[in-house]
């Protein structure tokens, strides 16, 4: 019998005895069966078997100490899925003093792994979920000021990019040109080619977050339905950062709430420059222009897509700031290619799926995708260098 198997039987035993069966179990595991024990039960399906009470033994916490008092024989992995867990079972002291404990034992490259790996989980729950949604503000402040120390010991690493989603990678409330609910041509591409770096070999792959004004909610049902469309666009890997309810109701709000959601990210990852993608509504351009005069050091670029009609004069000037306003993403790519953000073969990439998605929209009008061919093409043409022989433009994008 494998030690998941018994830690299942435990489990599923008197309610009663349960949780010194669990205890008494816990304690005669050496390290490797501990840790083969939570890869098959895992952390979650522990701690949702164990009863949380205000009256009487607490199943849950006692488990919980006991776990974390074994904490440095326990693997990374582990670690990471038992912190997930108690974010996920409710607040409580005993959890807070936990979660805290478990990420002050990680310093170095591997906080940012571990931090990282917080942060992509699979539901809606991340890390900026669990640092300041979940535990309270003195459990917080102990872990920030830990990431801030860590992050001193070897500076920035890599970027992560921030990018709004309506009208910025779909085309939605202010569609002209492209129809409605249309992934703007080489938007992912741009995205993914930030991501990538100048060098295509970045420390972290998957460094991207969608930050928007939708509504988050405590069951994820708004940032599910976001998830489920940008899944559906090709977007598998991803954190969400929402706006509230009350905070779509102007403008001023929404960016304000944006800006909170980027300054929380900042603290969470100090080791990381910022890259911020947005558009010309919903207070994303003033967003970008604030995080270029607090944290100039910590914001690598600034790209915001035009959907409202922006001057090129103003355009200079904006650019002169380090904010870069485009029509298209072969415009993004070359403004971020020649600020040293992405390689010539990421930009080349963009150039390609920019111009093979166009021929697979469903066009309301040729006078819409004729306008839409113009964009692409002035951009085209304005570029420093054509793309490379090897990777022509004519080619389809990659899936």
């Amino acid at each position: 019998m494998t030690p998941g198997q018994r830690l299942r039987g435990v489990l599923s035993g008197p309610a009663e005895t349960r949780e010194r069966a669990v205890l008494d179990l816990i304690e005669s595991f050496s390290a490797d069966e501990l840790n083969q024990a939570l890869a098959e039960v895992l952390p979650r399906e522990l701690l949702s078997a164990l009863e949380e009470r205000w009256f009487g033994p607490d199943q849950r916490g006692s488990v919980i100490h006991a776990l974390v008092h074994r904490r440095r024989e326990l693997s990374m992995p582990n670690q990471v899925a038992l912190i997930h867990a108690m974010q996920l079972s409710g607040p409580s002291r005993v959890v807070h003093g936990a979660i805290t404990e478990l990420l002050l034992g990680f310093t170095g490259l591997e906080l940012t792994e571990v931090k990282n790996r917080l942060n992509n989980m699979a539901d809606h729950v991340d890390l900026e979920d669990l640092v300041f949604g979940r535990l309270d503000s003195a459990h917080r402040r102990r872990v920030l000021d830990h990431f801030a120390v860590a992050a001193r010991e070897f500076g920035l690493i890599d970027v992560k990019v921030l990018s709004d989603i309506d009208d910025t990678v779909i085309s939605s409330v202010l569609a002209r040109t492209f129809p409605r609910g249309t992934v703007y041509p080489g938007a992912l591409a741009f995205l993914e080619a930030l991501d990538r770096g100048p060098i295509d070999q970045p420390f972290t792959l998957g460094d991207l977050t969608f930050v928007t004004a939708r509504p988050a909610d405590a069951l994820g049902l708004v940032e599910g339905f976001s998830r489920q469309a940008l899944r559906a666009a090709g977007v598998s890997r991803m954190s969400f950062m929402g706006g509230s309810v009350l905070g779509w109701l102007s403008t001023d709000a929404i960016g304000r709430k944006k800006l909170q959601n980027i300054q929380h990210y900042r603290q969470l990852f100090p080791e990381y420059r910022l890259v911020w993608v947005g558009d010309t509504r919903q207070a994303d351009l003033e967003v970008g222009q604030r995080l270029l005069v607090e944290a100039p050091d910590q914001t690598a670029g600034v790209f915001i897509h035009d959907v409202s009609g922006i001057g090129p004069s103003e355009r200079m000037a904006y650019a002169r700031t380090g904010l870069y306003v485009f029509d298209t993403y072969i415009g993004a790519a070359d403004a971020a290619h020649r600020r040293g953000l992405i390689s010539l073969a990421g930009r080349d990439q963009v150039i390609r799926e920019a111009l093979g998605a166009l021929v697979e929209i469903d066009w309301p009008s040729q006078a819409a995708e004729h306008a839409a061919q113009q964009m692409l093409d002035r951009d085209l043409a304005a570029l420093p260098a054509p793309p490379s022989e090897s990777s022509p433009t004519e080619s389809t994008p990659s899936e």
